[in-house]
């Protein structure tokens, strides 16, 4: 029985698996696993090579084939769709369509493609993956330094797909598989066993419920938004089952419009009672990299073997060896079989003429469909998420006992106008200018303590979200002899829900009969939003 190991420096940690395969069945032997290492680079690589001998020697794991998982965010992958294609051609073909679709210098990357269903109209298609070929070569350095052979570097996502249906028999045609940790995750869409969407679950995502409930919405909105997308029949979370604890995909389960269950990639194993149930999630990539590699010999993806062409033999080798030896023979029937090869040829060059014009025709398809995703995502740049600037306004308070609010006003903001360039204008490169708003918050208060106000204005104007924040006097407050009104204005510059990170923190009011606890000092919250991995179906 071939015997491999399965490791995945992942943000969250080092994981290691060994196992024997045998007729699509996984066993593993032994697992281990370490605090989160550095990323992988070509700087590091070596010193993370060593980490893993250290870890295999520490934990008694004899040296095997190495299949190496890296993450979703260090690839890109690419839907391709291409002309009806031989098998043995079919590898050219893919790497030509796809280098024609890439932003990034081709000598650059590495690709390998894994071949899809094809659409209802009968178009040939395969998903693409891209990875540098740096990080291809930090992977080799780690085997080197670890003592080890490289024998595959697969994405994560497709890892997660296959440790999913290694662990369930559900019959779901189309699922969502989400691994988590507490340095970000990843969320992918399996359609019949196959990557259909995959993006990066950022850290700021985890590190509260809401906003991982947010992130995956977003997710589960795109995923339903893409062409020709199946429904979404249930989502699954990569996590251990802890005995009178409620788990990730029971919390999620009632937050998202889908249902949410829970698998243990290490469930049946022999060594499932040995790992604790938190770290569990984590061996997804790996026991899904040694379930793909049981169930074909060939990994879905594999940028240390990727696919390549190959010579088709020819059907007629024995007559043309038959019309050479008649050929030396007899001149006339040699060079009737010349002119015979020429046909060949020339109907050769015909098909490839008719598969160009095809790949041209796709192309003038593809850029009406980049014009419309240009833009929907402009449309959605200028989204204002008005009860979240509700809810931080009303955190921004300084105090709700002397100053209220007498009347808020939100509008949105046209975009700019586009002004053409005028003729004779020499080209030059602007500066990048600061986003433009799109919206405006008008708010009155009502207060005898203008510093108070002032204090609200400072606020608005140190938050980068925010800009040309104005105040001004609307007079006494009706009623009252003391008390003036003032109108605060300011320019909304737009942002994710995900990069709404205050909180605000009331004291409960007091029971009946008893006396009311002193006002603790309010907490300030710093907005700080983080950036999301990148968007590709």
């Amino acid at each position: 029985m071939p015997r491999y190991l399965a490791i995945d420096v992942d943000a969250n940690g080092l994981f290691v698996a060994a196992a024997s395969l045998h007729k699509g069945a996984v066993a593993v032997e032994q697992v281990a696993s370490r605090p989160p290492p550095p990323p992988l680079t070509a700087d590091t690589a070596a010193d993370l090579g060593r980490a893993i001998r250290e870890l295999l020697t520490r934990s008694g794991i004899k040296p095997a084939p190495v299949l190496l998982c890296v993450g979703r965010d260090r690839v890109i992958p690419k839907d391709v769709r291409h002309p009806p294609t031989p098998p043995a051609d079919e590898p050219a073909v893919v790497k030509f369509q796809a280098m024609k679709e890439l932003s990034e210098a081709g000598d650059e990357v590495v690709l390998d493609y894994c071949p899809l269903p094809p659409t209802a109209a009968g178009e040939h298609r395969a998903l693409v993956v891209f990875m540098r070929k740096d990080v291809l070569a930090a992977a080799r350095t780690l085997c080197e330094s670890a003592g080890l052979k490289l024998a595959g570097v697969t994405p994560r996502p497709f890892a997660a797909v296959a440790a999913f249906r290694n662990a369930m028999t559900a019959g779901e045609e189309t699922v969502a598989v989400v691994t988590l940790g507490e340095a970000g995750g990843e969320f992918t869409v399996a359609r019949a066993g196959y990557v259909a969407f995959t993006r990066t679950i950022p850290a700021a995502a985890v590190a509260r419920e809401k906003s991982l409930v947010a992130e995956l919405r977003r997710n589960l909105t795109v995923y339903a938004g893409l062409p020709g997308a199946d429904p979404l029949d249930v989502v699954y979370v990569a996590e251990g089952a802890e005995p009178g604890r409620e788990s990730t995909a029971d919390r999620l389960g009632d937050l998202l419009p889908v249902a949410v269950r829970g698998f243990d990639p290490l469930a049946g194993s022999a060594v499932a009672n040995a790992v604790p149930p938190a770290v569990r999630g984590g061996f997804a990539g790996v026991i899904g990299l040694l379930a793909a590699k049981a169930a074909s010999d060939v990994l879905p993806i594999n940028f240390a073997s990727p696919r390549q062409p190959k010579a088709a033999a020819s059907p007629h080798r024995s007559r043309v060896l038959v019309a050479a030896l008649v050929g030396v023979l007899v001149l006339g029937v040699g060079a009737m079989a010349g002119m015979m090869e020429l046909a060949k040829a020339n109907r050769r060059v015909t098909a490839a003429n008719i598969a160009k014009q095809d790949v041209e025709g796709e192309l003038q398809k593809t850029e009406l469909d980049a014009k419309r995703l240009a833009a929907a995502d402009e449309f959605t740049s200028r989204e204002v998420v008005w009860l979240d600037e509700l809810y931080d306004l009303s955190d921004r308070f300084p105090d709700v006992k002397k100053m209220r609010a007498v009347e808020i006003e939100g509008t949105a903001v046209p975009p700019p106008a586009k002004t053409p360039a005028k003729a004779g204008t020499p080209a030059i490169a602007p500066k990048t200018p600061a986003k433009p708003p799109v919206g405006q918050l008008r708010v009155v208060v009502s207060t005898e303590d203008p510093a108070l106000v002032d204090r609200l204005v400072d606020g608005l104007n140190r938050d980068k979200f925010y800009s040309s924040t104005s105040k001004s006097t609307a007079g006494l407050s009706a009623g009252s002899s003391r008390s003036q009104q003032f109108t605060v204005t300011t320019q909304i510059v737009h942002r994710g829900p995900a990069e709404y990170l205050r909180r605000l923190v009331v004291a409960p009011p007091p029971k009946v009969g008893e006396p009311a606890e002193p006002e603790k000092e309010k907490s300030v919250t710093t907005d700080m939003p983080q950036a999301n991995a990148g968007d590709v179906p």
